[in-house]
């Protein structure tokens, strides 16, 4: 703002030979250097002292930058420059003020994040309550399915011809079949319907594994109870798997619950004990239900078992 071309002339004196250079010019730009702080220090108290003059109305003394300069130097004139401390107090209360706008900005975006995740959260919950209660027949279907299935009558007519109904085992709600009706004549079905039925794939313990052998096992909260695997081989044979999965499935548990029989027949404990020997024991070994299956499918008849003649050791296991 004073002296503008003072760095572009200094630059060009330096730009030449220090033997060509002109030792006054120099020294003239250092004066002109000085002179910047010098006027503009004297033209603060001037303008206090001449404030009609029209100079004040020009730059740089019209520009704010001159302003706040001419207030601070006023004030340290007067009261001298502040100490430290008093600076770092002055500046405090900014720097609240600043922390205290940056804090609200964090809360009201904070705030509005919980309201989104709270809308979303209901969405969701509302949606799943409808979900439930959409297959909440099904569950009591499903269920009356393990108990022995669902008996339904149905009559149909055509061309003003009545057809006796037939019972017959449906997937329908119990307490409002679909085509229900009146019919003069009925036929009872004699055999049982097949429950399909697929092991529990969550199993992974022996006692777990006799449990739904020999009572059938919760697989849920608040679920019924599913039917036993000895109930439904003595139902319903081999057709209660006939599906591939669900022989595989049966395949890779089947000499286990073969072996807790036959070891608390040979020990004469019950098969839940025997159940808990066994697991320990394959704990022990570090063996999985499918490896325990495997070694006990590879025995044969003629030779001890993985705990000797007539499963003597697994007696000590405790």
């Amino acid at each position: 703002m004073i002296f503008p071309y003072i760095e572009e002339t200094r630059t060009a004196v330096e730009s030449t030979p220090i033997s060509n250079r002109d030792i006054a010019t120099q020294c003239f730009l250092d004066l002109l250097t000085w002179f910047r702080v010098i006027v503009l220090q004297d033209a603060v108290f001037l303008q206090k002292q001449f404030p009609q003059l029209n100079l004040w109305n020009q730059s740089p003394f019209n520009d704010p930058m001159f302003e706040e300069f001419s207030k601070n130097l006023l004030y340290e004139a007067s009261f001298g420059q502040d100490l430290k401390f008093v600076q770092i107090a002055k500046a405090m209360p900014k720097m609240a003020e600043i922390l205290r706008g940056q804090q609200q900005d964090t809360m009201a975006t904070l705030s509005a994040y919980h309201q989104s995740s709270e809308r979303h959260r209901n969405q969701i919950q509302t949606q799943l309550k409808e979900c439930t209660d959409a297959l909440s027949p099904v569950s009591q279907i499903i269920g009356r399915l393990y108990q022995g299935g669902i008996h339904m009558r149905t009559q149909v007519t055509l061309d003003d011809v009545t057809m006796p109904s037939t019972t017959s085992t449906l997937l329908s709600n119990p307490s409002n079949p679909v085509g229900a009706l009146t019919a003069s004549e009925s036929t009872q079905v004699s055999e049982d319907p097949i429950v399909q039925y697929r092991l529990d794939a969550n199993v992974r313990t022996i006692p777990r594994l006799w449990e739904e052998y020999d009572q059938g096992i919760v697989s849920t909260p608040n679920a019924t109870r599913g039917p036993s695997i000895r109930a439904l081989n003595d139902r319903f044979g081999v057709k209660w798997r006939r599906v591939d999965p669900y022989r595989k499935q049966y395949a890779r548990r089947r000499h286990i619950w073969e072996a807790i029989l036959r070891v608390s027949k040979n020990l004469e404990i019950a098969p839940e004990i025997a159940a808990q020997k066994m697991e320990r024991w394959r704990r022990n070994h570090d063996y999985t239900l499918n490896k325990v299956n495997e070694c006990l499918s590879a025995v044969t008849p003629d030779m001890p078992g993985p705990w000797g003649q007539n499963d003597i050791d697994l007696r000590h296991i405790v």
